[in-house]
């Protein structure tokens, strides 16, 4: 039981799994479902710990969207570095979208729903134009201007 409550007291991963938590939550069950006390039932830990790491909902929505932002970007990238060098741009991005919406359903909804919400809340606009950002400068790779 000492080492339970050690290893819980000394926990360096829980900022991420509650992050990971609202990620789940809002892919599964909408923006609208984020609570501290949803997430920190999702990821296991004190309730108390959700507001140590993150003062309110916007901020943990910020550390959701960079996180969700940043890994479906490194995808683009791999896409983007895995096409032969005379590939049909419009044509292969064209099917990178239908596989993307004909995909997972959940996670296509959860990248609209966090763009949705940067229009309400100014301190995600700043993450949703730097993602819009790095898709003009992946693809500018591509393009001559």
């Amino acid at each position: 039981m000492a080492t339970s409550i050690r290893r819980r007291r000394h926990d360096p991963e829980r900022r991420q799994r509650i992050i990971d938590a609202a990620i789940d939550i809002a892919r599964e069950r909408g923006i609208d479902a984020l609570s501290h006390r949803a997430v920190a039932a999702a990821a296991d830990v004190p309730l108390g710990s959700t507001t140590y790491h993150f003062a309110g909902l916007d901020d943990l929505l910020v550390a959701a969207l960079d996180q969700a932002n940043n890994a479906w970007l490194d995808g683009l990238e791999e896409w983007e570095r895995a096409l032969p060098p005379d590939a049909d741009l419009a044509a292969e991005l064209a099917a990178l979208i239908e596989r993307t919406v004909a995909g997972d359903r959940q996670q296509v909804t959860l990248e609209y729903e966090l763009y949705v919400a940067a229009l309400r809340h100014e301190r995600l606009r700043p993450l949703a134009a730097g993602c819009v950002d790095r898709v003009a400068e992946l693809l500018a790779r591509r393009t001559p201007d």
